[in-house]
């Protein structure tokens, strides 16, 4: 199952890549709003993690050309210091499916992914 990690801090993603990977997800990282959106187009995710506090475009402005272009199906999780009900509305207007407020407990991290990845599957 791959994810992709959208964070622009090298140490962040690094940890998320680490913490995933040994969970048994495979993952790709992208730095900036546009490399993930260019991404998420070229190639199918089982599911999407952003950083909300990217530089340029913030990671929930990204949701919409994801959406937009067809990839309604892929989950968005949010990952956010912010923990503001206007944030969460605006995430959730935006078109993403989960929304963790940081720091938050890797375990929960990786419950809310399988959640997310494994929602609307047949049963196997």
């Amino acid at each position: 199952m791959t994810v992709l990690v959208v964070d622009d801090q090298a140490k962040m993603a690094g940890l998320l890549r680490r913490g995933l990977n040994e969970a048994g997800f495979a993952v790709e990282t992208a730095e900036s709003a546009e490399v993930a959106v260019e991404k998420a187009h070229r190639s199918r995710y089982e599911a999407i993690i952003l950083d909300l506090s990217l530089p340029g475009i913030a990671g929930v402005e990204i949701c919409r050309p994801i959406r937009e272009e067809g990839r309604s199906d892929v989950p968005l999780l949010l990952l956010s210091t912010h923990d503001a009900a206007e944030d969460r509305r605006a995430g959730l207007d935006a078109g993403i499916d989960a929304y963790l407020v940081k720091p938050f407990s890797f375990g929960d991290l990786v419950r809310r992914l399988r959640h997310l990845t494994t929602r609307g599957r047949a049963p196997a």
